[in-house]
């Protein structure tokens, strides 16, 4: 299945990340319990420990795996800030909903897809300085849908069973349903992957590296800023190779490397090459000692004919593209 760990990373953490949130936040309120003039300030502590874990969690899982700790922590700090700016204007509306209707439905759901929207948008904000909003709009969506479900489920615990039990649950399953929303959003947002087969170390081997998911442009190379970091590999350039997307195309030609105007070597199945290269699917590229692997996304198994009507590929390469997947 396309992309299957990657969306399942996103869900493990942001269901783990939710639980912590919601233990620290119960302690938290404890302070306050018993006293209904501190009801709102109890929803805000609540919102805003959850969406500040939940989001620098998300933010700092993709970069600590494909970066390192530091990069992965420096993601998660911009995250708690987006959390928490989430998680007040989340409480705010959600004790507003509850003064005015009560407890119900659509409190919850108003709240907490608000907060996933926010934390869906943090998640992005990494990319944005060099690639724009693209990512953080995709995940706001994702975010947004996530929260509604979330809301949807954690009522219909909170009401069946009141128990310490039910609470972690429903968090569990709020963090975890974020996660995963924000996941497929991003991730089937965009029409192909770079899957890594081989790298040093082999911290990244398996990994499959969305294309187009920040922009148009995608760099290879050993700079922890780029969209495909592979700062393991000693024998890349900080900037090795580009991959532009046009439609339906996606468009590799080296890069100025290092020293300055030497390029940056590029090998496509073996074969070495100086200008652009359209990626065919299952295209192995190599460049200094890793090697990545074209794969399209099977939404993009249909062609677009030059009237506008979508048309199957090749039998061959339909075969080919739902055997790789």
């Amino acid at each position: 299945m396309f992309s299957t760990v990657s969306t399942y990373y996103y869900a493990l953490v942001g269901g783990i990340a939710a639980l912590l949130g919601w233990f620290a936040a119960e302690f938290a309120v404890d302070l306050f319990a018993g006293n209904p003039d501190t009801l709102l300030l109890q929803t805000i502590i609540k919102t805003v420990i959850l969406g500040g874990i939940i989001c620098a969690c998300l933010c700092s899982r993709e970069r600590t795996m494909l970066v390192g700790l530091s990069q992965g922590v420096k993601d998660g700090a911009i995250g708690a800030i987006v959390g928490i700016v989430a998680g007040i204007i989340s409480g705010l509306l959600g004790y507003i909903m509850f003064k005015s209707f009560g407890q119900n439905i659509l409190g919850f759901v108003m709240g907490y897809s608000l907060l996933g929207m926010f934390i869906g948008f943090g998640e992005g904000l990494k990319w944005a300085k060099s690639h724009g909003l693209q990512r953080s709009f995709r995940g706001l969506i994702g975010g947004a849908i996530g929260g509604c479900i979330a809301a949807i489920f954690y009522y219909v615990i909170i009401s069946t069973i009141s128990s310490m039990f039910g609470g972690a649950l429903a968090m569990i399953l709020l963090g975890a349903l974020i996660g995963f929303s924000i996941a497929q959003v991003v991730l089937y947002g965009h029409m192909a992957v770079l899957e890594v087969i081989q790298a040093p170390k082999n911290k990244l081997v398996g990994q499959k590296l969305p294309l187009g998911s920040a922009g148009p442009r995608d760099v290879i190379g050993r700079d922890p800023n780029l969209t495909m970091p592979i700062i393991t590999d000693d024998r890349l350039a900080l900037e090795h190779a580009e991959i532009i997307t046009q439609n339906r195309d996606y468009i590799i030609h080296p890069l100025t490397g290092e020293p300055p105007h030497r390029p940056g070597r590029v090998f496509i199945n073996n074969q070495p090459i100086v200008g652009d290269h359209i990626l065919q699917e299952g295209d192995r590229i190599t460049v200094g000692d890793t090697i990545l692997e074209f794969h399209r996304n099977k939404k993009a198994l249909t062609a677009v004919t030059n009237d506008g009507a979508a048309q199957p590929v090749s039998q061959q390469d339909r075969a080919q593209a739902l055997y790789r997947h």
